[in-house]
C-alpha cells in the first residue's frame, strides 16, 4: 500500500543484484556499455543510453505484448517515457539536493560505499561471471550499477545529514509522538478490490459499489473486509500512516474522513478502495513508535526530494527520439 517510487531502491530495484538469481548463467564478461547521452535532467545531469535503457526495460515489464499492438503502441510508449522521466527526475533530485549539502557521487566515502556494494554483490552472487550474468538479467551494466550504488550512498548520507546531522527533520521521540497523536497521522481500514484479481474492471467496480452500499447500510465493516477485500497485508489494526506514505488518492480520502466515517469508492492504480477511518489507539502509537518514527522521517525526507524533483526539467536529443520498444533491447 505504500506509495511507489519513494526511494532509489524502489524506483530502480538495483539492490536486487545482491540476491542470487536462479536463472543466471555464467557469462564470458561484463555486458557491453554505451555511454552516449540520450537526455539531460536539469540541464546538467547526463543520462546515458544504458541508464535510460535500464529504467525503460524495468518499467516495460509491467506491460504485455498486447499493450504494444497496433493502435495501442503509441500510448504505451508515451506512458513508458513519462515513467522513465519521473524516475530519472527523482534520481537527479536526490543528487541535486545532496549537492546542496556538499554530498556528491565523487566524494571519497561515497565512492568507497559504492565499491563495497559491488564487492558484496560479486561475493554474494558467487563470482565475477555470476555478477556479469546478474547485471544482464537486470538490464544493467557495471557502470550503471556502480552509479546507482553511489546515488544510494548519497541518499543515505543526505538523510543522515538532515536528521541527526542538522536536525532539519525531527528526531525527538516526544515531538514525533505528538505529531502521530494529532492531525499528522491517521488510522484506517479498507476493502480493496484489486485491479489484478482476475476480474474485469467493470466487475471490480460493481463489487466496490456493492461494498460501499452494504457499508452504508450498516453491514459490519470487518465482515466486508473478510468477504471482499484483496488487501492481504492489512493487519487487524489497520493502517496507521503519516502524510506522504500512502497512495495519493488513498491518503487524500483518508485524511478527509471524520473518525467512523466511510469514504466513497476511491480509485487508484491499485484498484478500488472503500475506506473507513478509525480512532487511533495511544497504546499502539507507543508500542510502534520506532516504526512510525521511521515512516514519518522517511515521508518528510521524500517530500523534500519530491519538491526538488518537481523543479527539474528533461531535455532529450536526437538519439532519444530513436528509442522505443523495438530498439531498446538487451
Amino acid at each position: 500500500m505504500k506509495r511507489s517510487l519513494r526511494t532509489l531502491a524502489a524506483v530502480l530495484a538495483a539492490l536486487a543484484l545482491l540476491l542470487p538469481l536462479s536463472s543466471c548463467k555464467k557469462s564470458a564478461g561484463l555486458p557491453a556499455e554505451d555511454p552516449r547521452t540520450v537526455l539531460l535532467v536539469d540541464g546538467k545531469y547526463a543520462v546515458s543510453y544504458d541508464l535510460y535503457r535500464y529504467f525503460y526495460l524495468n518499467y516495460k515489464t509491467g506491460y504485455t505484448d498486447a499493450d504494444f499492438a497496433e493502435g495501442k503502441a503509441a500510448q504505451t510508449e508515451a506512458e513508458l517515457r513519462e515513467q522513465c522521466f519521473y524516475g530519472l527526475r527523482s534520481l537527479c533530485a536526490t543528487l541535486s539536493l545532496a549537492a546542496d549539502y556538499g554530498i556528491t557521487p565523487e566524494d571519497g566515502d561515497i565512492k568507497a560505499a559504492a565499491e563495497t556494494s559491488v564487492s558484496e554483490a560479486i561475493e554474494t552472487l558467487g563470482g565475477k561471471s555470476e555478477y556479469a550474468a546478474s547485471l544482464k538479467e537486470n538490464y544493467m551494466t557495471d557502470s550503471v550499477f556502480r552509479f546507482m550504488m553511489a546515488a544510494q550512498a548519497c541518499e543515505d548520507k543526505l538523510f543522515s545529514t538532515l536528521t541527526t546531522g542538522l536536525g532539519l527533520i525531527e528526531t525527538d521521540d516526544e515531538k514525533i509522538l505528538s505529531v502521530l497523536r494529532g492531525d499528522g497521522c491517521v488510522r484506517i481500514v479498507q476493502v480493496l478490490i484489486s485491479k489484478t484479481n482476475g476480474f474485469s474492471d467493470e466487475k471490480n467496480r460493481e463489487t466496490a459499489d456493492k461494498v460501499l452500499r452494504l457499508a452504508r447500510e450498516g453491514e459490519d465493516f470487518d465482515r466486508l473486509i473478510a468477504n471482499y477485500s484483496n488487501d492481504y497485508s492489512m493487519t487487524s489494526d489497520g493502517y496507521y500512516f503519516t502524510r506522504g506514505y500512502m497512495l495519493e488518492e488513498v491518503e487524500k480520502a483518508s485524511f478527509a474522513l471524520a473518525v467512523g466515517e466511510i469514504s466513497d469508492v476511491v480509485v487508484s492504480r491499485s484498484g478500488y478502495h472503500v475506506i473507513k477511518r478509525l480512532p487511533k489507539e495511544d497504546s499502539y502509537l507507543a508500542e510502534n513508535l520506532s516504526t512510525l518514527k521511521a515512516q514519518y522521517q522517511s515521508c518528510e525526507f521524500y517530500a523534500l526530494i519530491d519538491a526538488r524533483r518537481d523543479q527539474l526539467t528533461v531535455r532529450t536529443n536526437d538519439l532519444f527520439a530513436e528509442l522505443d520498444h523495438t530498439t531498446l533491447i538487451y
